[in-house]
């Protein structure tokens, strides 16, 4: 009896192992794997299961409320690309602990605030992407998450927005090694607190590189960056926050704006700026003593089409 026991046991370790194991799943758009849709690998997937994505373009917006990895062939040709709804996304990311890497990613969708990708939960780690031809690249609404190896290009409004509110955090999240061309911003900070931003190149975008407008953005960390030739500031944000063996250079605007308090005085704004450059100036020291959103987008509209 005691021999049939341990039987018993051992075939339900050996099955309770098997269950918990990782699973490949296999997307290909032509047929040759397990799943021609990558939602559909998501919805068939379990806990923990690696989701392989073959070249192709995948015209699917993606709700991932699972912790798996998606994981693309080839980035420069896996690429997702659907329409999404008005100031919609691509990509909301709604579980814990998600892996994406190795995708191109993009938005069709209409929308001054349509986004490649959304993140709404913890510990997402996001890995040598392409993030580019969408209004807002990634946003991320969160805390604990990882951006590396990312390249964004010609997102109109930012490459990558932290987006805290009064009553959320966004913090302790890491932006590494990533590049940021040809956008409006590079990076915006709102309500964010703690984050880093380390070893990045942020050059030739139309606006500013790093831009935190309220005053609430503090404790942040910036190491290692290169920010050159972006029309209007390398970097404004408050001085509540760390720059540290940074190059921030041949920004047409000015390299770096760091201030607890900008008064509102037009008379302190220089005889040899024209009107648009005045107007803009005395809107940013408004914004950061109001935070008023219309501000921001009335700032945006001032600053990113032509100077």
């Amino acid at each position: 009896m005691l021999a049939v026991y341990s039987i018993l046991i051992l075939f339900g370790l050996v099955f309770s192992f098997q269950g918990s194991a990782k699973q490949y799943i296999i997307v290909d758009k032509n047929g040759s794997g397990d799943f021609a849709s990558i939602q559909k690998a998501i919805d068939a997937s379990r806990q923990g299961d690696i989701i392989i994505v073959k070249p192709g373009t995948y015209h699917e917006i993606l709700n991932i409320n699972k912790r798996v990895i998606i994981r693309g062939e080839d980035k420069s040709t896996t690429v997702i690309s659907p329409q999404s709804s008005r100031n919609g996304f691509a990509i909301v990311v709604r579980a814990k602990d998600v892996v994406l890497e190795n995708l191109s990613i993009t938005n069709k969708g209409s929308g001054m605030y349509a986004q490649a990708i959304k993140i709404v939960s913890s510990n997402v780690a996001l890995r040598n992407c392409f993030i580019y031809d969408v209004p807002v690249g990634v946003s991320v609404w969160s805390s604990n998450n990882i951006i590396k190896g990312c390249e964004f290009w010609n997102c109109k409004d930012e490459g990558i927005v932290l987006m805290g509110t009064k009553y959320t955090n966004c913090s302790n999240n890491s932006i590494i090694d990533c590049s940021f061309h040809h956008n409006c911003d590079g990076i915006e900070l709102q309500y964010a607190t703690n984050n880093a931003i380390e070893n990045c190149r942020i050059s030739n975008n139309t606006h500013n590189g790093i831009d935190a407008i309220d005053s609430h953005s503090t404790g942040n960390l910036i190491v290692n960056c290169t920010i050159a030739n972006n029309q209007v500031h390398g970097v404004f944000l408050s001085a509540k926050n760390k720059l540290v063996n940074c190059s921030i250079l041949k920004n047409k605007d000015g390299n770096l704006v760091m201030k607890d308090h900008l008064k509102l005085s037009l008379a302190k704004i220089s005889t040899n700026q024209n009107k648009k450059s005045a107007l803009r100036s005395f809107i940013e020291r408004l914004m950061n003593k109001t935070n008023l959103r219309l501000l921001h987008r009335l700032h945006d509209l001032l600053t990113r089409y032509g100077s």
